[in-house]
């Protein structure tokens, strides 16, 4: 693959114009529902919820007899285009992600068309917060960058690549 290109998935593959950055791929482990408030989707302007909780699965606890710690698992991000997926699970620096999530994540990953990030950071506060960015890729996390400038525009070229394939 020429240099020019970041690995997506382990399939498809995306021009970089600042291709340097995506150099430094190296393996590093890393261990809202919003009430619509009667308006459309749409017509949210700003996503930032004070009130927003986590959605709490504890009511499923225990009714699949042969496997009772089967719940269900939210995610934080996802986007569709033209039939490609982004998906992205944030976690707060030093917040431990659950064994069935980690398997959900690494089950989204091996799906053709799925991408799958990992965001070390926080959007409960005024400002973004991003650290490291992960790619889950071949049942484990690759670090490919850090920062909410890197998230923004690893999310562009991804939207570029998934609607060059229409």
């Amino acid at each position: 693959m020429p240099p020019e290109y970041v690995e997506l998935r382990t399939s498809s593959a995306v021009s970089v114009d600042a291709a340097s950055r995506f150099h430094h791929l190296r393996g590093e482990s890393c261990a809202k529902a919003y009430p619509a408030c009667g308006r459309a989707m749409s017509t949210l302007t700003s996503m930032r919820n004070p009130y927003a909780t986590h959605t709490d699965f504890r009511d499923f606890q225990g009714l699949i007899p042969t496997n009772t710690h089967f719940l269900p698992s939210n995610i934080d991000m996802i986007c569709e285009r033209k039939g490609h997926f982004l998906i992205g699970e944030w976690k707060k620096p030093n917040e431990n992600m659950a064994k069935g999530q980690e398997l959900l994540l690494k089950a989204f990953a091996q799906v053709p068309k799925f991408t799958v990030l990992v965001i070390i950071g926080n959007t409960d506060n005024e400002q973004t917060e991003v650290g490291d960015v992960f790619q889950v890729v071949l049942g484990r996390c690759v670090k490919i960058g850090e920062g909410l400038d890197f998230l923004k525009d690893f999310y562009v070229m991804w939207y570029e690549f998934a609607n060059s394939k229409g």
